[in-house]
């Protein structure tokens, strides 16, 4: 008569055979997630309702900026960290204006530049950082930031590095 020696369970190769695949999708699923809480993209503004609102102050610097008959032309001189910047209009321009440029995903990298005067309508301002790739760039007479729903006016324009250095500028047509 054989006797047979029963083994404990986590001896046994067919619990190891189940368990195995279960083990490594919860550790790829923990990693995965860690990933992902670590490398968030926030895209969506957590600020929805105010940016709304905003929509109606942005649609009137845009009017009046077709009033005024304001375009304006930008070039980047990436190797001397320079922007040159073209403007007309039927108006008088301030001494400095504000050049906003924001990355389309990371916050941290989004640049204010002050470009002032060196001609009647011919603007210049020095480059922080380095850019590359794609870029909302944003043109304003107001120069503090915070309050760029203030301003009057605006002119906005999208520029992709890898295609080129310089962009127009314009209002936005309704």
């Amino acid at each position: 008569m054989s006797e047979e020696v029963s083994k404990p369970w986590y001896r046994e190769a067919m619990v190891w055979v189940v368990l195995a695949p279960l083990i490594l999708v919860l550790v790829v699923c923990s990693i995965t997630v860690t990933i992902a809480l670590k490398n968030a993209d926030d895209t969506v503004s957590d600020t929805y309702y105010k940016d709304g609102r905003a929509y109606n102050y942005i649609a009137r610097q845009d009017e009046r900026s077709a009033e005024l008959g304001l375009a304006g032309f930008l070039q980047f001189d990436r190797e001397a960290g320079t922007v040159s910047l073209d403007l007309r209009g039927n108006m008088t321009f301030p001494d400095q204006l504000l050049l906003t440029l924001s990355h389309p995903l990371d916050e941290h990298l989004d640049e204010q530049i002050i470009v002032s005067r060196q001609g009647a309508n011919h603007y210049t301002g020095e480059l922080q950082g380095k850019l590359e790739h794609r870029w909302y760039v944003r043109l304003l007479p107001e120069l503090d930031p915070a309050k760029h729903l203030q301003a009057d006016w605006h002119l906005k324009g999208v520029i992709d590095f890898d295609q080129g250095n310089a962009i127009p500028l314009n209002p936005i047509e309704q």
